[in-house]
């Protein structure tokens, strides 16, 4: 299959009341569909031709959400990365910034690698004091239905926060089976899903102290389908989470992040799972 580089850009403003996306371009394969540009939030989905990543693929996005306004960013479906017969793999990158009082909600579907597959994301963020970011970034064990179980040759996910300047968090993960193998007891084990959760601002501070309430008065045992953590950083918290299912770890999700709607006028969810 062909490889190929596609650059997209994205802006979102606060134009008579409401927020509205007022540049959204992009290079195939990339492509960016709006079915809702205009409202209490601007949305966006992201898009690739051919339903997923072949090897040599090099995609980048840059995000600017202008102050006041607020923008959601999702996905059509999971990030397929198709297996790597060259070794080149495939890299996404996004860069962001969201300006004062601004808001960004980015909640993709799950990538999921192929076996062999070779995967790279880098993910950068540069926040104002007063700007407001919930992440999503998970990963599936793979196919893991035809037997594809953790067996791609490498992924890799790099997170970076920049609020006011102070670089407030540095986050990467590395899944590598060189470093032993990703479905053994002490790797991912039986779990096949795992996914990180940042949210940083004061206007999702709700966020913070719900997941804070509700996650640390679990009582973890071995008969979990879905095991959480919460690690507070200064203005928010990054949520982790690992399960059995994807769909599990959707479920929490959702119940977890549900009330983001008072954010973007409706749940990201209520139309699509």
């Amino acid at each position: 299959m062909e490889s190929h580089r596609g650059l997209g850009s994205l802006r979102a403003e606060f134009v008579r009341g409401e927020s509205t996306v007022t540049r959204a371009r992009a290079t195939y394969p990339l492509k960016f569909l709006t079915p809702r540009f205009r409202g209490q939030s601007a949305w966006t989905y992201v898009s690739s031709m051919g339903g997923g990543l072949v090897d040599g693929d090099r995609l980048g996005v840059s995000v600017r959400v202008s102050e006041h306004a607020t923008s959601f960013l999702g996905t059509q479906a999971s990030t397929k990365v198709f297996r790597s017969p060259t070794g080149k793999g495939c890299r996404q990158e996004l860069q962001a910034s969201v300006e004062e009082d601004a808001t960004l909600v980015l909640l993709p579907d799950p990538v999921t690698c192929f076996a062999n597959a070779r995967y790279e994301q880098v993910q950068s963020f540069d926040l104002h004091e007063d700007g407001n970011l919930l992440l999503l970034d998970w990963i599936t064990s793979g196919r893991w239905s035809t037997g594809e179980r953790w067996a791609f040759s490498r992924y890799s996910s790099r997170c970076d926060v920049f609020v006011g300047g102070d670089h407030r968090l540095a986050d990467t993960l590395v899944l590598d089976p060189a470093d032993g193998d990703l479905a053994g007891r002490f790797r991912m084990g039986e779990f096949n899903c795992l996914a990180v959760v940042v949210i940083i601002g004061p206007r999702l501070q709700f966020l913070v102290d719900s997941s804070r309430c509700e996650i640390e008065k679990q009582n973890v045992g071995k008969d979990m389908g879905v095991i959480e953590s919460f690690s507070p950083i200064e203005g928010g918290a990054v949520l982790r989470l690992v399960g059995l299912t994807t769909e599990l770890v959707g479920f929490t999700l959702r119940r977890r992040l549900a009330n983001i709607a008072q954010i973007l006028g409706e749940s990201p969810w209520e139309r699509k799972w």
